[in-house]
C-alpha cells in the first residue's frame, strides 16, 4: 500500500528507505518536498520530488541494492560526478556510499530491492549478483526501454489499491524486479567459475516437473529458476528455443488457462472475476481483459455468465 511524505528537505532525507544521509541545498527552494511510498511485494519504490536544486550524501543499508531512475527530461543529476540523464539507470550496491547532485528540482524514482531476493535464488548468475552487490554503477538504456520501465511503473502506481493478495504482489514484484534488472544487467555469468553446464533437456524437464507438481499454488520464474538450477536467462533462452516463448510468457498463458477453468467452475454470485484473478496473481486487470480475450475470444465476463446469460 503507499502513503506519502511531505515536509522540509531534511525530513524527506530522512524518509527514504534503503539509504542514510543528508540533503544540503545548493540554490533556492521553488517546489514542495515529496515522496510516495509504495510496496510492491517485497520491493519498496519511492517516488520523489525535490524542491530545488540539491546535494545527496549518503550511504546504500547493507542489505539492500538501490535503483534510481529520472522520471522526466531535465537537468543533468550527477551520480558520484558521472552524468544520469533522462535514459539513465543507477544502482547503488548495499553497504556503499554515493553523492547526488541536482542542478534543479527533479522528479525521479528510487527502488529498493533486498539483496537476498537475488542472492537467494538461481534465477540470477553469480556474477551478476556479486557486480551489483560490489559496485555503483550507471546503465544507459535506449529510449524505448526507459519508457518501459516508465510505463509498468505507472501501471504499478496505479494498481497500488488493488495489490492486496499475496498472488498479485508477488507477480508485480517479479515483473519490476525483471525489467529493472534486465535493463542493467552485467555482461558476465556466461561463463562463471563454479557453474556446472546442464543440458536444455535437463533443464526443460526439471522446470516442467516443477510446473506439473505446483498443484494449486502460483508459480514464478524464480520458482522455475530454483527447481532447474539455472539463471533467468539461461531458462529464457532454452524456454525461446522449445516452446517459441519466454518462460514469463509461458506461465503468464498458464495462468489464464487456470483462470479461465475457475471461471467455469464458479457459482453465480459466489466470487467476483477480481478476486478469482488476483488469487492467481493479477494486479492489472485491463492488460488481464486484453490477454485473455486475445487467448479465448471473448472478455472474463462473457465466460462467467455468458452461458448463464444465454
Amino acid at each position: 500500500m503507499s502513503r506519502v511524505t511531505t515536509g522540509t528537505f531534511d525530513e524527506i532525507a530522512e524518509a527514504l528507505q534503503g539509504l542514510d544521509g543528508r540533503v544540503t541545498l545548493t540554490g533556492l527552494e521553488q517546489e514542495k518536498w515529496c515522496i510516495h511510498h509504495y510496496s510492491i511485494g517485497r520491493v519498496s519504490i519511492h517516488v520523489g520530488q525535490d524542491g530545488a536544486p540539491n546535494l545527496y550524501e549518503g550511504a546504500s543499508e547493507s542489505d539492500a541494492l538501490i535503483l534510481f531512475l529520472p522520471l522526466a527530461n531535465q537537468e543533468v543529476i550527477r551520480f558520484d560526478g558521472r552524468e544520469v540523464g533522462c535514459v539513465s539507470l543507477a544502482s547503488i550496491a548495499p553497504g556503499h556510499s554515493v553523492t547526488v547532485a541536482s542542478a534543479a528540482p527533479n522528479h525521479y524514482a528510487a527502488c529498493k530491492i533486498p539483496i537476498d531476493l537475488l542472492a537467494g535464488s538461481k534465477r540470477f548468475n553469480d556474477g551478476d549478483i556479486d557486480a551489483f552487490a560490489t559496485s555503483n554503477a550507471i546503465w544507459v538504456l535506449s529510449a524505448d526501454r526507459m519508457n518501459h520501465i516508465r510505463k509498468l511503473l505507472t501501471r504499478l502506481i496505479a494498481a497500488d489499491c488493488r495489490l492486496v493478495s499475496v498472488q498479485a504482489a508477488r507477480t508485480a514484484e517479479e515483473e519490476w524486479i525483471t525489467l529493472m534488472l534486465d535493463a542493467s544487467r552485467f555482461p558476465s555469468g556466461q561463463n562463471v567459475r563454479g557453474r556446472p553446464a546442464f543440458s536444455r533437456q535437463r533443464i526443460i524437464s526439471k522446470a516442467l516437473e516443477c510446473i506439473q507438481g505446483s498443484q494449486d499454488e502460483t508459480l514464478y520464474v524464480e520458482d522455475l529458476c530454483n527447481a532447474a538450477g539455472v539463471s533467468e536467462r539461461t531458462l529464457r533462452g532454452v524456454f525461446n528455443e522449445y516452446f517459441g516463448i519466454g518462460p514469463i510468457r509461458y506461465l503468464r498463458q498458464r495462468r489464464l488457462h487456470r483462470i479461465r477453468a475457475a471461471l467455469l467452475a464458479t457459482q453465480q454470485g459466489r466470487d467476483t472475476i477480481s478476486s478469482i484473478a488476483s488469487g492467481f496473481g493479477v494486479w492489472d486487470f485491463g492488460r488481464f481483459a486484453r490477454e485473455y480475450k486475445a487467448t479465448f475470444g471473448e472478455l472474463p465476463s462473457q465466460t462467467l455468465y455468458g452461458e448463464r446469460d444465454a
